[in-house]
């Protein structure tokens, strides 16, 4: 959707990101681990969360991938001596934070280099305006809504429907997308 101008001026490109990150994390991040970290929001104190998390901590989805390791710097941070909840959370919304742009992007590069074999002047307007996209997200907040608000991570966001007066077959032009 990010080579279409209907489509990023209308937000359903933004909301095709959301939504491929969220099935990401859906997909990497264990409803075990959220669960258990829900709580430890919840309970702030409760040691008990604190001290015996490895069921938990230890079944991480098994991907290696940049999302897959919130779990891994949460296990890393429990071996530490007195640490807090608040300290687990900023932890764990810190790691994702960093994980999704660099699994965006390795989508980003998947693309290019598929790309490369015709090195159409459109593939590479497209590659520039997902990479637009991409900054424009923000996944700090992201990571921090999926981490800890279950509404969020069932919803799915509203994508604009098409309009009658919207021109779908226009691009975005390297110029076009340079302006912005």
């Amino acid at each position: 959707m990010s080579g279409r101008e209907a489509d990023v001026q209308s937000g359903r490109a933004d909301a095709a990101l959301a939504d491929l990150v969220r099935s990401e994390c859906d997909r990497e991040i264990s409803p075990r681990f959220l669960k258990w970290l829900a709580e430890l929001h919840l309970l702030r104190t409760a040691r008990s969360l604190l001290t015996a998390p490895a069921d938990v901590l230890d079944s991480p989805s098994g991907t290696g991938g940049p999302l897959d390791g919130v779990q891994c710097a949460i296990s890393d941070l429990m071996n530490e001596a007195e640490v807090t909840a608040e300290q687990l959370e900023k932890k764990a919304i810190d790691s994702l934070s960093r994980g999704i742009p660099a699994r965006v992007e390795s989508y980003i590069r998947a693309f290019e280099a598929a790309a490369q074999a015709d090195r159409s002047p459109e593939a590479r307007e497209r590659i520039e305006q997902m990479r637009k996209d991409l900054r424009r997200f923000e996944p700090s907040s992201f990571a921090s809504n999926y981490l800890f608000d279950s509404q969020f991570r069932e919803s799915r966001p509203q994508r604009p429907r098409p309009s009658p007066d919207e021109d779908l077959a226009r691009r975005i032009t390297s110029s076009e997308a340079k302006d912005e």
